[in-house]
């Protein structure tokens, strides 16, 4: 796996999508749809894998 990278260790589809995202530093952190990611907003979060807006294009990130 990429260290330099935000890592998706999961998805949790309840009332309320989030995702857990480790990041490069090693710090964890749940993020919900809108939420910023490096600077890429989280557009959608589906089962193992979530789309940021990476100026103006979606990106996919997908659970290793």
């Amino acid at each position: 796996m990429p260290h330099n990278r935000p890592v998706l260790l999961g998805t949790f589809l309840d009332d309320t999508p989030r995702a857990l995202i480790k990041m490069p530093s090693g710090q964890t952190h749940m993020l919900e749809t809108g939420a910023l990611l490096n600077g890429d907003e989280i557009l959608v979060i589906e089962d193992g894998r979530i789309a940021l807006d990476h100026n103006g294009t979606a990106r996919w990130l997908t659970i290793p």
